[in-house]
């Protein structure tokens, strides 16, 4: 079977599409920004560190007894990147490493995270949810990416374990 130059135009378009897109979120500053926290990470750890940002908020949770254990939470009326692949992480031998993606479950929905950098003498092993929409139950939104830091056999139910505010 012989595909025409036309078509295989179409082809490739189609298949880069998404790199360029986030299908699905909106930038709809007219609604309120859901709050998405970890209620669980605030019993263990204690209250986060709030700042407000030009379209949203960070939070974060430190482990009070283990600075390289911590969860930051960005949610912004803003889209945030996407990758079809998870990019390489550099080891502590400088040497790149190709990844596969992990995946958690946040309020019901599958989001893909991967590790963003591997431990070092001042940080823990930092892991990365690439962004995302959610909404609430009063219509409430927003988009969020995620920042840990910390064994990754803690990282998973840390991601897990956020919500949104009621």
């Amino acid at each position: 079977m012989e595909i025409s130059i036309p078509l295989m135009k179409i082809l490739w378009l189609l298949l880069f599409i998404p790199l360029f897109t986030n299908c699905g979120s909106s930038n709809d500053s007219s609604r309120p920004l859901s709050l998405l926290q970890s209620p669980a990470r605030a019993s263990a750890w204690g209250s986060p560190t709030k700042v407000n940002t030009a379209n949203g908020y960070r939070l974060t949770y430190t482990n009070p007894s283990n600075s390289r254990e911590s969860v930051m939470i960005e949610g912004s009326h803003n889209l945030f990147p996407s990758f079809f692949y998870p990019p390489h992480v550099k080891g502590r031998s400088g040497a790149a490493a190709a990844q596969v993606w992990r995946y958690a479950e946040i309020e019901g929905k599958k989001v893909r995270w991967y590790q963003a950098a591997a431990a070092n003498d001042t940080f823990g092993d930092q892991f990365r949810v690439v962004g995302f929409d959610l909404t609430d139950r009063q219509g409430g939104s927003g988009n969020y990416r995620i920042l840990t830091q910390g064994p990754e056999n803690k990282v998973r139910g840390w991601i897990s374990e956020l919500r949104l505010r009621p």
